[in-house]
């Protein structure tokens, strides 16, 4: 018995140095985890740092092209074109590759097309080379800034487009919501716009 009892006690060590063993190894493990977590929480808080940061710069950038385009004293337009540019597949999927003869034959197709156009915004002096008191007020009578060469600019433009140009520049004559003529040179430059082509 005392043997088994010597025994038992040596067994007993044992087992009390491999549980303690155990537990600091838990320990270790556990404090090698909190350090991960750590470090990946400054991390955290270091990249919402710098987006915070991010965000306020490109807030004040788009603060400053906001103010660009309302001030400029040269007439913006921004409007989409997807729409349109979809017209423009469906003729194409339709066997039309020639627009400059469609659109000679189809001058109803012109119409549809500028139809189609959506006005995202336009600035200041926009609205006083119309003279319109508001946005809404200009889109409102927009058909009646249209002209017989207006409508021939924009079918030249709807070509341009077709044909895969991203600038366009013609001169035309416009007419204001009170029916006076303006002689206008339109540019128009194809940008990428939330995924969609626009001019």
């Amino acid at each position: 018995r005392p043997w088994l009892l010597l025994s038992f006690g040596v067994l007993g060590t044992g087992l009390l140095v491999g549980y303690l063993w155990l537990i600091f190894s838990r320990i270790d493990s556990s404090r090698r985890y909190t350090a991960q977590l750590l470090r990946a929480k400054e991390g955290l808080e270091h990249e919402i740092v710098e987006r915070k940061l991010t965000d306020v710069n490109l807030h004040a950038i788009k603060e400053q092209l906001s103010s660009l385009f309302n001030n400029s004293p040269v007439s913006l337009w921004l409007e989409d074109f997807s729409d349109v540019r979809s017209f423009l597949d469906e003729l194409r999927q339709k066997g039309h590759v020639d627009m400059r003869t469609y659109f000679a034959e189809h001058p109803d197709a012109i119409a549809h097309a500028a139809s189609l156009l959506k006005i995202v915004d336009v600035n200041q002096a926009t609205l006083e080379l119309y003279g319109a008191q508001s946005k809404e007020d200009l889109l409102a009578g927009l058909v009646k800034t249209f002209t017989a060469e207006s409508y021939q600019a924009f079918s030249a433009g709807l070509i341009a487009i077709a044909e895969g140009k991203t600038k366009f520049e013609i001169e035309t004559v416009t007419k204001t919501l009170s029916q006076e003529n303006r002689n206008v040179v339109i540019k128009w430059s194809l940008i990428p716009m939330a995924g969609q082509p626009a001019l």
